[in-house]
């Protein structure tokens, strides 16, 4: 794994970048089972009157130009009368990236290859269906980011002691490749996915967004810090 840290840039602070893909995907992996929400579908769960899933679409959408949503089958109606809500993820082209079922029990690094077998760009951004409090000017600057620097196959915010792997921005062949080898390990770890990737991590996120913003809202706790926070 190559790690290139970097602070915010300058507007002087220029070099040569990767060419701006001609298609920006966005990922939402919303697979999971929600086992710490207890009977409650983690996704559908209200924040500020919205679903989380709309609310991340929202954050989403205007830096991109299609949204894939990973799910299982049976979430698809219910996620589809959610982002009906999402107003900005409306006016894209969104589809649905189904798990297969061997798929079903692999984690978050199956999820996030089966929403980047089914975009049609070379850049996505990923992000997770729990990420409520995500800001679209924060997504903006990940992926602008991502056009600028050079050599690279990830951005990725480092804020609360973690690497926040499901709020990045990748190169869709080579994480592809990276999560079919680590599906191929017992652990399926998705940190693990780094370490066959060239990654620029994003170190002073505070100057960029308010990194309580890039926490998971996971369990019925979190909810209610999120609820009382913001």
């Amino acid at each position: 794994m190559a790690v290139h840290s970097r602070e915010r840039p300058s507007e002087t602070d220029r070099t040569t970048s990767n060419e701006p893909s001609s298609t920006t995907s966005g990922v939402i992996v919303a697979g999971g089972f929600s086992e710490r929400f207890g009977d409650q579908e983690k996704a559908l769960v209200p924040v500020d009157g919205k679903p989380m899933l709309a609310r991340v679409g929202n954050a989403v959408a205007p830096a991109v130009d299609e949204l894939v949503i990973n799910c299982r089958a049976e979430q698809r109606p219910a996620f589809e009368r959610a982002l009906e809500q999402s107003g900005p993820a409306l006016a894209l082209e969104v589809r649905f990236a189904l798990d297969r079922s061997d798929e079903r029990d692999q984690g978050p690094v199956a999820g996030l290859r089966r929403g980047l077998e089914a975009v049609s760009g070379t850049t996505a951004v990923a992000v997770p269906c729990d990420l409520a409090l995500l800001e679209a000017e924060f997504v903006a600057q990940l992926v602008g980011e991502y056009d600028r620097v050079t050599d690279t196959d990830a951005v990725v915010p480092y804020a609360d002691d973690y690497s926040q792997l499901l709020c990045a921005v990748y190169d869709v062949a080579a994480t592809q490749i990276a999560c079919e080898r680590v599906l191929e390990t017992e652990r399926r770890r998705l940190f693990d996915v780094l370490d066959h990737l060239a990654v620029t991590t994003i170190d002073d996120v505070e100057s960029w967004t308010d990194p309580r913003r890039l926490r998971a809202i996971d369990t019925p706790d979190a909810l209610a810090a999120c609820r009382d926070e913001y």
